[in-house]
């Protein structure tokens, strides 16, 4: 928003830089977004892997994060 903000003081900047800004952000909000989703199915995945009944020494997202680092 600090680039658009600059553009506004130049009244004869073209708009399509503004366009082609806000085109860009979106971009961006899209690659975060499907990231966060497959985070998302991983922590579920991980959830789903773990009983309560168990043991924190038999903990499934304990062990995959171990073996994981």
């Amino acid at each position: 928003m600090k680039r658009i903000n600059k553009l506004c003081t130049n009244a004869q900047a073209p708009c399509h830089e503004v366009d082609q800004m806000i085109i860009d952000q979106i971009k961006q909000v899209k690659v975060k977004m499907n990231e966060l989703k497959q985070l998302e199915t991983q922590l579920k995945a991980l959830s789903n892997s773990c009983t309560q009944s168990k043991k924190v020494s038999d903990c499934g997202i304990i062990k995959y994060l171990q073996e994981s680092y």
